[in-house]
Formats: structure tokens, C-alpha cells, sequence
């Protein structure tokens, strides 16, 4: 009889925690093991065990079921960053797994934008979901009404005449990644920051230019 090494978790209803591929390796050798089992524990235990490998804010939120969980974990990293203040998006540093868990609890809307981002994503795949939905967010709380209007339009590109800045915006994306394959996280959220400003100030936009290396301008 080989001894196991590692408790079997179960929670409150005998719902495997922890230990999943452990029992399955068992049942796939057809060997007896000596482990110990642990019982009892509450449902939320499961997103702070350590299974070997370890969890993302994604896998924590797929735990419990949270609809679009990479998504929300993504845009959750993201906002988290822009509160600490750091506009370039360069300083290695995330939420823990708590942190964010706590952000969502505090801003439940983001799983709101996590949907926009996801369906504009869908018509004009140009822009990565977490820029979208973390402007998203951050326009919400400015003016909900002409964010939505914002959003809609960025996606369909309908109803815009010449000058206007989501048609610019909607140009140097596509333009931009046509011809260097890809554009930096923290520029895709200046671009759409600096077009959702001129928007709100009813100003002409025919290039969208952000020089580089600069912050990420703060939405008005």
C-alpha cells in the first residue's frame, strides 16, 4: 500500500475541494493509498487552496460559476491598476486573488462591461476585450447614457460622419494593426480614452495620435 501525500478536501456536502487529480491518478492505477481526508469545510474554501498549480483570479472566479470569468478577472487586473495610480500600465505588480474578488464585490458593474467589451469585441475585433471593458467601466461612471452610445457605435460604425473621433479611433486601430501586428495594451486605452474625450467635447478628431510612452489620459 503506497502512502499518498496531501489531504483530500471535502467540503460541508462531501464535495471535492481539493485532491480531484490525486483521486484520479488513484482510480487510474486501481491502487489502494493511505491519505488523509479533510471534511467539513465550507464551499468557499476552494478558491484559496493550493492544488500545485496556482490559481489564477480566472480559475477563482470559474470556481464559482461567474459568468465570462477571464474576461471579468482581466478587467479586474486592469481597473485595479489604474486605482493604484499607475497610468502606463508598467509596474509588475497585480491584485491578489482577495484584492480582486473585493473590487468585483465593491464594483459589480464591471460585469457589465465585461459584456460590452465582450459583444464589441465581437463586431470590430480590433481592440483586446480587456481595453474595452476596462473604458467601458470608467466611462459608465462618467455619463452611462453616451457610454452606451460610445460603445454601440464603436462597434458598428454606423451613423458617424466624416471628422468624427470613434471613426478615427475605429482607423488607427485597424490601420495600426495592419501594419505592425500589434499594439501595446496601454496605448489601446489611450486611443479610446482620447477619442471618448473629443466625443464628450463635440470636437472634431480626424487623426487619433498618442505620443508615446505617455500615460493614459484621464476620461472626462
Amino acid at each position: 500500500m503506497a502512502a499518498q501525500r496531501g489531504a483530500i478536501k471535502l467540503d460541508v456536502q462531501g464535495n471535492v475541494l481539493d485532491g480531484q487529480h490525486r483521486l484520479h491518478a488513484i482510480v487510474k492505477a486501481d491502487e489502494s493509498v493511505t491519505t488523509f481526508i479533510v471534511g467539513g469545510l465550507p464551499p468557499e474554501a476552494q478558491t484559496t487552496m493550493d492544488s500545485g498549480l496556482r490559481r489564477t483570479t480566472a480559475d477563482a472566479l470559474s470556481l464559482t460559476d461567474e459568468t465570462n470569468a477571464i474576461t471579468v478577472a482581466a478587467i479586474l487586473r486592469k481597473v485595479w491598476t489604474w486605482q493604484q495610480g499607475d497610468r502606463k500600465f508598467t509596474r509588475r505588480i497585480s491584485p491578489t486573488t482577495t484584492e480582486s474578488r473585493d473590487l468585483l464585490e465593491k464594483h459589480p458593474e464591471i460585469r457589465r462591461s465585461a459584456e460590452i467589451a465582450m459583444r464589441t469585441r465581437a463586431a470590430f475585433p480590433h481592440i483586446p476585450q480587456s481595453a474595452l471593458g476596462t473604458a467601458h467601466f470608467l466611462f459608465n461612471a462618467i455619463d452611462p447614457d453616451e457610454c452606451t452610445w460610445f460603445f454601440q457605435r464603436l462597434g458598428d460604425g454606423v451613423e458617424l460622419s466624416s471628422g468624427h473621433p470613434i471613426l478615427a479611433l475605429r482607423s488607427r486601430v485597424t490601420s495600426e494593426r495592419a501594419k505592425e501586428g500589434r499594439i501595446a495594451w496601454e496605448r489601446h486605452l489611450s486611443y479610446l480614452v482620447s477619442a471618448w474625450n473629443a466625443v464628450r467635447e463635440d470636437r472634431p478628431l480626424t487623426r487619433l495620435v498618442v505620443r508615446p510612452d505617455a500615460p493614459v489620459p484621464s476620461p472626462k
